[in-house]
């Protein structure tokens, strides 16, 4: 998938932000295969299959996944992250809850937490506009049909990738894309008051979506695109309630992650964003 795509799919996918801040609760799964030759750097996981919840109260945003059933990664059971943007205070706490058998292994515990100072801005390349802006938009095209997606109604459409440097073009992405979404809405709210750097990146590509889909008020509500790695992001439910307050803290039992493992997480993305 290329990063044009990726970087429309992510924007379309959190919706223009309102005024009003509301709680909100959405539900999604990401489900995708690990090409062969890359499995050698993900320890032998080939399928992923991720749940992710993403919820505000209307101050605070808050994050968990976890792997789903056919997920390949620690049994698919047992391993959760969290991510929390509370509404007051300057850090973004994240935390890692352990399987039993690999806390073990690891020197017991529940897990990890670790604070780190809140940014201005989410440092997420592929949500640049400016880098982006002046490239060619994918062309798309309206399938004609709609669906139903975690109680949505979307219309389908058809996202085409350019070609590659040797002339390849990828099949196109299957996407729906529904107009207002009010959960997606209210999280979207919270995270302009909290992160307004990332959302005023993401306002500028209204106008690519008016373009593309007809409408800068769309909401992307189910990708799937891929042959050799498949992927698909689907939104499973929306509701505009809030989990209870407990989603909103880490869970307790949680040790501070020790420096040498945050300097080996460190280098090997450093290692990875050079190449």
């Amino acid at each position: 998938m290329s990063r044009r795509l990726l970087a429309i799919a992510a924007a379309a996918t959190i919706a223009a932000p309102t005024l009003a801040a509301q709680a909100a609760t959405t539900s999604w799964n990401v489900r995708f295969s690990i090409p062969d030759s890359l499995q050698g750097r993900t320890m032998g996981v080939g399928e992923v299959d991720a749940r992710f919840i993403v919820a505000t109260d209307g101050n605070s945003v808050a994050m968990q996944a976890e792997p789903g059933p056919m997920s390949s990664l620690n049994g698919g059971s047992g391993f959760r992250l969290h991510v929390i943007l509370p509404a007051a205070g300057d850090s973004v706490h994240l935390g890692v809850v352990m399987p039993p058998e690999l806390a073990a292994q690891m020197g017991g515990g529940v897990g990890w937490r670790l604070s780190l100072a809140m940014p201005d801005s989410l440092p997420i390349p592929i949500l640049d506009p400016d880098s982006l802006l002046n490239e060619e938009l994918p062309r798309t095209e309206r399938v004609g049909t709609t669906d139903v997606v975690g109680g949505i109604s979307c219309n389908n459409w058809l996202l085409y990738s350019k070609p590659d440097s040797n002339g390849v073009a990828q099949p196109p992405a299957t996407i729906c894309v529904a107009s207002t979404v009010p959960a997606l809405k209210n999280i979207g709210s919270a995270l302009e008051r909290l992160l307004p750097q990332l959302m005023y990146g993401i306002e500028k590509w209204a106008d690519s979506n008016r373009r593309m889909f007809g409408s800068s008020d769309v909401t992307l509500v189910s990708y799937s695109a891929g042959d050799d790695a498949p992927m698909m992001v689907q939104l499973e439910s929306a509701s505009e309630t809030a989990p209870d307050a407990s989603f909103f803290a880490l869970p307790p039992g949680l040790e501070p992650l020790p420096p040498e493992l945050l300097m080996m997480f460190t280098q090997a993305a450093s290692q990875e964003s050079g190449q």
